[in-house]
């Protein structure tokens, strides 16, 4: 498989994570204080941060400090909820690992989806 391939894979396997860590955020944040704030939360980041919820996978970082400088501890909560429903939306069973922050999971499965992905892609038969 040539480079152009490898990352034309890589570029597809990343937006479809990217939806999903999306997806995630969504259902987390309905799940712990509705849709309204959701909604809120979505719109205070557009106005006072200058980015929208679509922006949120490649500015995660600012996402989850926001978390933080919100919910102060329960952040952890937020963050933890998220990154359940993220496993659970990839098909993936959420193993407890101790030391392990928001980042760590995240970084875990975003690898194994890319893996999981590039690997399902070169099984796919040939069509013609």
């Amino acid at each position: 498989m040539d480079t152009t391939t490898e990352l034309e894979e890589l570029g597809w396997a990343q937006t479809q994570f990217d939806k999903l860590l999306l997806q995630s955020i969504d259902q987390a944040l309905d799940d712990l204080l509705g849709e309204r704030i959701r909604n809120q939360i979505f719109d205070y980041l557009a106005t006072n941060y200058h980015y929208g919820r679509d922006e949120i996978p490649q500015r995660i970082d600012e996402f989850y400090t926001f978390l933080e400088n919100t919910f102060a501890s329960a952040s952890k909560t937020v963050g933890r909820t998220i990154i359940r429903r993220l496993f659970s939306n990839l098909g993936y069973e959420f193993v407890n690992v101790p030391g392990f922050g928001f980042f760590d999971y995240l970084d875990a499965a975003r690898g194994r989806f890319a893996r999981d992905a590039t690997s399902r892609k070169r099984a796919a038969p040939i069509r013609q």
